[in-house]
């Protein structure tokens, strides 16, 4: 007869294990027994894909039902389980909350959750959207956060900056993927206001950076971006690290004074009469990004 050895270990070891996968799969060890629905509680990350949750049996690549209401019918299941565990946990600190899903009718209750996350403590968050969800950057904020990773289509809205001028006092690692800002303005004031920033990855941006306190940065563009265009600008002090990968900007300005390590992997291109990007012409001029880079290295 073989020996049930997981059910030996203390609840504090099970939780563990429960928050290590999805959060569907957690709860679903709660019909096991009254000891592991007991256990839930203890789980202090929180993984939330609605793909996983809706679509359990769909294949990579597969689309999911087109039906208006069929959709409309998943979602708001996927939101009564993410406000059903959230109500279930009000009294857990949640470590790490966890995000994906193609959220279009009711953004408020995704920033809802996010407020809620923040508000319990998270050291660490991830967003993912593949639909335009906004954030009122108003309300942005944790003590706690020191690892947060937005990707794709959420969009910070706000106009004004949090009560004291800081977002998130804490942040080490920072990754932003195609996120929208309300303004090229409020781009750079979000990065001020992480002033414990360390590690910054960038996807698609405003092409002007000032900041003394990242000492890693990754920008990225597979794409011509309009910003990144017109030119780059980056002020970074305390930079010793960069990987810089991207179409050649029409000029940069670059403030590098502690720059140990750079990666520059730059793409030509050119203007058709239009003022259209145009590939089989190059313009464009690296000239100050390679002097700024070779004069440290």
């Amino acid at each position: 007869m073989a020996t049930d050895r997981i059910s030996n270990l203390p609840d504090e070891i099970l939780g563990k294990i429960l928050s290590l996968i999805p959060t569907k799969l957690a709860a679903s060890t709660a019909v096991l027994s009254k000891r592991w629905m007991n256990l839930l509680p203890l789980v202090d990350s929180l993984d939330f894909d609605e793909s996983m949750l809706l679509y359990p049996d769909r294949k990579d690549g597969e689309e999911e039902p087109t039906s208006i209401e069929s959709r409309r019918r998943r979602r708001h299941r996927f939101s009564d389980f993410v406000d059903k565990t959230l109500d279930l946990l009000s009294n857990s600190t949640i470590k790490k909350f966890s995000l994906i899903c193609d959220y279009e009718d009711d953004e408020s209750r995704v920033n809802c959750w996010i407020r809620t996350a923040l508000g319990r403590g998270s050291v660490e968050l991830n967003l993912k959207s593949n639909f335009s969800i906004g954030i009122d950057s108003e309300f942005f904020t944790s003590n706690t956060l020191v690892k947060l990773t937005i990707t794709d289509k959420f969009c910070l809205e706000g106009r004004r900056l949090p009560l004291g001028g800081v977002f998130f006092p804490a942040l080490k690692t920072l990754t932003l993927v195609s996120v929208a800002f309300i303004s090229p303005k409020m781009h750079q004031l979000f990065i001020e206001g992480c002033p414990a920033l360390e590690d910054l990855f960038i996807c698609v941006w405003t092409g002007y950076l000032s900041t003394p306190y990242v000492k890693r940065l990754t920008i990225t563009s597979d794409f011509d971006d309009d910003f990144e265009l017109r030119g780059l600008t980056l002020k970074t002090k305390s930079l010793v690290y960069l990987d810089y990968s991207s179409y050649v900007a029409a000029h940069y300005f670059v403030d590098l004074d502690s720059l140990v390590e750079a990666r520059l992997d730059l793409r030509l291109y050119g203007l058709d009469d239009d003022g259209c990007p145009d590939f089989n012409e190059i313009c464009g001029d690296i000239s100050t990004l390679i002097e700024g880079v070779s004069l440290l290295l």
